[in-house]
């Protein structure tokens, strides 16, 4: 639970670090799993020469794997900036609700009574948590009715030239939930892959094909990716995406600040980016091998899903102590803490009985709680 809280925490201080060059963040976090698996695969066939079995599985399906992952780490990335911190914990178990809904819909999987009350008391508590952001986001569309440089409902969420604070953090937190259904999508499709090719598959060499179109898909998606982070704000910055690219990645490699911080809405720490980088690829690679060992020695999936549910309160308390100022009132108010309880709530029914598919029949070991092999 602690290293689950502190991937939560990685991730946040990286994102936040590196916030005008988010687009990039999420290209080097994939390559940097991808890389990571491919020396576990290396290790496990130069030292137990276990070299596991791929033949025969379509290409076509690890790329359509790729593409929903890729949906749902960009936005992930691109938006939790601007998200409140414990919020990206509390968030990201709309997966379940997801997951559940997809599945019953599209592959006709038949969920218990309490599962079902579960994901709906999930999803409910998700809404109280985000009362603040969005009820701020429909009073600030309200006011700009009257008038476009009034900020009296809220003068706090304002930075700098960026525009209205209270619309950028309203659509962004939107922006994150929707993230989440992807990440289900990608979940049901990946059960139904394995299903449909009915042969054993080794779980790290699968892992890493799709990682490695996954990277493909992230940069050829860049130009989308680095609008996406003016979501809210007035116009779209003053760099091209050529030169944003170059930027980030100098800032990100280099640990150098950017020359022409005019072009960017916000600033970037870039001596700081590449080791959270680091440490949040490895935090989460460790905290899917715990997890996997956790699920192979027990006997059903309960110690499982008894640890991620754990996790949640566990992550939202670090988040609370997280260093930044102004988020202290957005992550730790009547809100944010009554969502937390009823999500508590709500995955104790979600996983009182046994889901129809056993977690360990899943390609991917079980992840963190975001439902992403990268947990963010």
């Amino acid at each position: 639970m602690a290293l689950i809280a502190l991937e939560r925490l990685t991730f946040k201080l990286m994102v936040d670090r590196m916030a005008p060059f988010r687009f990039v963040l999420a290209q080097a976090v994939a390559a940097c799993y991808a890389v990571a698996v491919g020396v576990v695969v290396l290790r496990r066939v130069n030292l137990s020469g276990e070299r596991g079995s791929m033949q025969g599985f379509p290409v076509w399906r690890l790329a359509m794997m790729a593409v929903l992952d890729m949906l749902h780490l960009v936005p992930m990335i691109v938006a939790a900036a601007d998200v409140a911190p414990t919020l990206t914990v509390l968030l990201l178990q709309c997966s379940a609700p997801f997951c559940l809904a997809v599945s019953g819909g599209f592959c006709s999987r038949r969920y218990p009574r309490k599962s079902v009350l579960g994901a709906a008391v999930i999803f409910l508590g998700a809404c109280v948590a985000i009362y603040l952001p969005i009820s701020r986001l429909i009073n600030a569309r309200a006011t700009l009715h009257d008038d476009a440089r009034s900020h009296e409902y809220d003068p706090v969420h304002l930075r700098g030239d960026s525009g209205d604070y209270a619309i950028v953090e309203g659509y962004n937190t939107i922006l994150y939930v929707l993230a989440c259904l992807p990440a289900a999508v990608s979940t049901v499709y990946k059960q139904y892959a394995l299903e449909q090719h009915g042969r054993p598959v080794d779980a790290h060499q699968l892992s890493l094909g799709v990682t490695a179109f996954e990277v493909v898909f992230i940069a050829l998606a860049a130009p989308a990716a680095y609008q996406l982070q003016f979501l809210g704000r007035h116009g779209d910055g003053n760099t091209h995406v050529g030169q944003a690219l170059r930027d980030g990645w100098r800032c990100l490699v280099l640990m150098r600040d950017v020359v022409d911080i005019d072009g960017y809405p916000v600033d970037a720490e870039c001596w700081a980016g590449l080791p959270l980088v680091f440490s949040y690829v490895v935090a989460t690679l460790l905290v899917n091998t715990l997890v996997q060992k956790v699920v192979d020695q027990a006997e059903s999936a309960s110690v499982y899903h008894r640890a991620m549910a754990f996790s949640v309160p566990t992550a939202f308390v670090a988040l609370c102590f997280y260093n930044e100022a102004e988020w202290l009132h957005d992550s730790f108010n009547v809100f944010t803490v009554s969502g937390l309880i009823v999500i508590m709530i709500g995955l104790r029914l979600y996983h009182s009985v046994p889901e129809p598919e056993d977690p360990r029949d899943s390609f991917d070991p079980p992840s963190p709680p975001d439902g992403k092999r990268y947990g963010g």
